[in-house]
């Protein structure tokens, strides 16, 4: 197998890392799944080590450069069917499953995986919190944009487990009708 460069390389170490976990990868099994000689892998990287912090960084890199402008200017089930879709792009695309199911997985055992990982959900709960406050308003939003987080979030966690995103947009169709009805707790 010919090699394009040490983005090849991180992407299929990542790929092992988010399948099997980081205690059982090795470079050697790297090198074996890439047809490289150790020598000819060691001539893009140092070490398991700084392999593992560029898959951070490029990771990182990847999903700064995702940002995302909330839509406001519609109806509350659009909007958050627009911030599921979006999570569901970073969650679920070619490019981030791997490195997002690799954070979720290491996150017990690696410091810098529950670091990222913990970045992320601030930054859905924080979207999450702008959306429901913009209609439902700053009183009851919330405990209802935590409930709506955590919602989505065992939904996209579960999803990373079985390699699907769920019914999400079933769960936000729901949670609107639920906050639109008149006398709701949720209203």
């Amino acid at each position: 197998m010919k090699i394009r460069g040490k983005n090849e390389i991180v992407e299929k170490a990542q790929e092992m890392i988010a399948s099997d976990g980081l205690a059982g990868f090795s470079l050697s099994d790297l090198s074996k799944k890439l047809g490289l000689t150790k020598a000819s892998l060691y001539h893009y990287i140092d070490s398991k080590e700084e392999l593992l912090d560029t898959i951070y960084s490029a990771g990182h890199e990847r999903l700064m450069r995702q940002g995302y402008r909330l839509r406001l200017d519609c109806s509350l089930e659009e909007a958050l069917l627009s911030l599921i879709s979006h999570w569901q792009e970073i969650f679920f695309s070619d490019g981030n499953y791997d490195y997002v199911r690799l954070l979720f997985s290491l996150r017990p055992t690696e410091e810098r995986a529950r670091e990222e990982y913990s970045a992320l959900m601030e930054m859905l709960d924080a979207q999450s919190e702008v959306v429901i406050s913009h209609f439902l308003g700053s009183k009851t939003s919330p405990l209802v944009s935590k409930l709506f987080s955590a919602l989505m979030k065992e939904e996209l966690e579960k999803g990373l487990m079985e390699g699907e995103s769920g019914d999400l947009e079933r769960m936000v169709r729901e949670f609107a009708a639920l906050t639109s009805t008149p006398g709701t707790a949720l209203r």
